[in-house]
């Protein structure tokens, strides 16, 4: 998966339009790609398409399974525009920035040659999958630091004009204040008739807690090791809340059964043999949905193919 990452069209179909989501029409007009903190009711694509789920949710135009599977991509791709704010889905220069400090902010402590350190380790061992370097594609530059919720870093990049500017920020206070947004996104929705379990104060300060935990060491051993840690961690904090996930348990649920009946079908001109699966109706929701995403996005027929200028430019056409 990660291997296709340097073509235009995951970065179309899959990175920028599901983590790096840009602004809005005017930023995309401006050629400018890159994703800004989005908040409700801001005019941005993803708060657009939040609300139009909650008036579909209003209008009873939508039923509750429908509606989590649609907030759940939502809501993730909203969270995506603070953890991964500045930087593009496409393969861009402006996705060239340089680490120049990191903190701590569990110890205070400076961590910037642990983090010079631990972005070269990554670095090299993408460059060993891509097979090309500089690596400009999303946050590539700086590993997962703008993930890392127990991190603030200072960072160096350029804009979109080619003038150089430096970006600061705690990625705890940063995080909490995206989960303030779908906080109170999601109260609006269950309305006073179902009562909030604590008010967002109470909940602000767990989720710092919750925030400040270092689990970089497990992150680059990959997924399932970090969860490990990460499991108990937030238990901890929320009692009544079982923590857990897994992206190849949720890819393996989606198969119900798979059977030796094949056939030939041809993919960017390639021809593969498929075997036959029976799907859960889960998957077929997921792809639906992400669907309406792209459509949303790009208009009808969002899988089309790339067009050459889109293909040489790798930029987002709405």
């Amino acid at each position: 998966d990660m291997a296709t990452l340097i073509l235009p069209r995951p970065q179309k179909y899959t990175v920028s339009a599901f983590h790096f989501i840009p602004q809005d029409t005017q930023s995309i007009s401006e050629k400018d790609n890159r994703t800004v903190p989005a908040t409700l009711n801001d005019g941005s694509y993803i708060s657009s398409m939040l609300q139009e789920l909650k008036n579909d949710i209003n209008n009873n135009t939508v039923n509750e399974s429908d509606a989590l599977m649609r907030m759940g991509m939502l809501l993730h791709t909203f969270a995506d525009t603070y953890a991964h704010q500045l930087f593009t889905g496409y393969a861009d220069t402006v996705n060239s920035v340089e680490l120049i400090s990191a903190t701590d902010n569990i110890t205070g402590e400076d961590a910037t040659q642990k983090y010079h350190f631990w972005i070269e380790e990554w670095l090299t061992k993408l460059e060993e999958i891509f097979k090309i370097t500089p690596l400009t594609i999303g946050h590539m530059a700086i590993a997962h630091v703008p993930d890392l919720s127990h991190l603030s870093f200072e960072m160096e990049y350029k804009r979109a004009d080619g003038t150089i500017h430096r970006h600061s920020r705690s990625n705890t206070s940063t995080f909490i204040a995206a989960c303030q947004q779908l906080y109170n996104y999601m109260r609006d929705i269950l309305g006073d008739d179902v009562p909030a379990d604590m008010e967002w104060e109470e909940l602000a300060e767990k989720l710092a807690d919750g925030f400040l935990i270092d689990a970089s060491e497990e992150l680059k051993k990959g997924e399932a090791d970090a969860v490990k840690v990460l499991t108990p961690h937030w238990k901890n904090i929320f009692s009544d809340y079982n923590y857990s996930y897994s992206s190849e348990e949720i890819k393996h649920s989606f198969v119900l059964a798979e059977s030796n009946d094949s056939c030939t079908v041809t993919i960017e001109d390639e021809e593969l043999e498929l075997f036959g699966k029976d799907y859960s109706d889960d998957f077929y929701k997921f792809n639906y949905y992400a669907d309406k995403h792209l459509i949303y996005l790009y208009g009808e027929h969002p899988r089309n193919r790339l067009s050459e200028s889109e293909t040489e430019e790798n930029k987002i056409t709405v």
